[in-house]
């Protein structure tokens, strides 16, 4: 089996045509990854997997790949999603939540904490629309490289932007590296401590996972956070996001949110797309999400009362990855 830890860099070789990814797609470098264009100035769509790559320079003749991904339109290879990550943030927030209330009392929260190209997007846009009642957290300072990888992620776009929200960090316990929040710490006891207020008493959520450059798309805590907040999902962040977590049994409120935007292939455009067609919503904050709290508690069951049975469709994925490590 090869294995690819994307995180840390490690990458064990094996040929049996199994290949397990742990993480997701290391980031990007800006300067390698380019928006494409004809000569006509045309966008060219086309397929940005350093997995692949990976995968294609350890010449591994591949039948299955197992990992994190919910979708990816373009991966060559076949492939099962194994929820791990989600798995395990699920049993923690299970083990010591608190109660919440929740309110409409501000209109969308936005969770940024490691600088990635959609987060740079989603702070620029806000940054020019400041009229819009929103909280954030934003883990990095502004640096004069990021109006040139902007500039890059919105070329072929109607999209200009000359400003970024300020950094905004929440400390927590003596944890002095906003990107790591989650450093030793449970997800209960973030979500106890900082999260739940933010997320609880906002309407929408701008939920940024870790996908920009691939045609797929995965989550982490800052969906099941969204969940747990019951707020209104806008996803500045993977493709085809809001049909694969419809797929798996969530209500994405699609006929309150103008989802469309998930399968634009130019990437940058798919994520300001996402706040653009939805503009109004946030900008008059007419819906409320109280109006809706039944449909919000079924996605929370989903994750809470009824775990064990949602976790049942990745079963066989699970099982197959907890027999082969438990032979090695």
């Amino acid at each position: 089996m090869l294995l690819i830890d994307t995180a840390n860099g490690i990458i064990k070789p094996g040929n049996d045509g199994w290949v397990f990814v742990i993480d997701h797609q290391p980031p990007v470098s800006w300067e390698d990854a380019k928006i494409e264009a004809t000569d006509e100035g045309v966008y060219v769509d086309k397929s940005y997997s350093c997995i692949e790559s990976i995968i294609k320079k350890q010449n591994v003749n591949v039948e299955h790949v197992w990992w994190e991904y919910l979708y990816w339109k373009d991966f060559p290879y076949p492939y099962t999603h194994i929820p791990n990550v989600v798995l395990k943030i699920c049993k923690d927030l299970l083990k010591d939540v608190s109660a919440a209330e929740y309110s409409d009392e501000k209109n969308c929260f936005i969770m940024m904490n490691k600088r990635r190209e959609n987060r740079l997007l989603v702070s620029a846009w806000f940054s020019q629309n400041k009229n819009i009642d929103f909280d954030y957290t934003q883990s990095w300072e502004i640096e004069d490289e990021h109006f040139d990888m902007v500039n890059e992620y919105t070329r072929l776009t109607p999209y200009k932007f000359n400003s970024f929200l300020e950094k905004k960090f929440i400390p927590f316990e003596g944890i002095d590296d906003p990107t790591r929040y989650d450093n030793g710490k449970s997800f209960s006891a973030l979500w106890n401590k900082i999260f739940k207020e933010k997320f609880c008493s906002s309407t929408f959520s701008i939920i940024t996972e870790p996908t920009f450059w691939e045609k797929g798309c995965l989550i982490t805590e800052k969906y099941l956070m969204s969940v747990y907040g019951c707020c209104f999902p806008i996803f500045c962040g993977g493709y085809a996001m809001p049909e694969q977590l419809t797929r798996i049994g969530f209500d994405v409120f699609d006929d309150v949110i103008d989802h469309s935007y998930q399968y634009e292939a130019h990437p940058g455009l798919r994520v300001l797309n996402a706040l653009e067609l939805n503009r109004e919503l946030l900008e008059n904050h007419s819906v409320k999400k109280l109006d809706y709290m039944d449909r919000h508690q079924k996605n929370l069951s989903l994750i809470r009362e009824n775990l064990n049975s949602f976790m049942d469709q990745f079963k066989f994925g699970l099982d197959q990855y907890n027999k082969y490590f438990s032979n090695l």
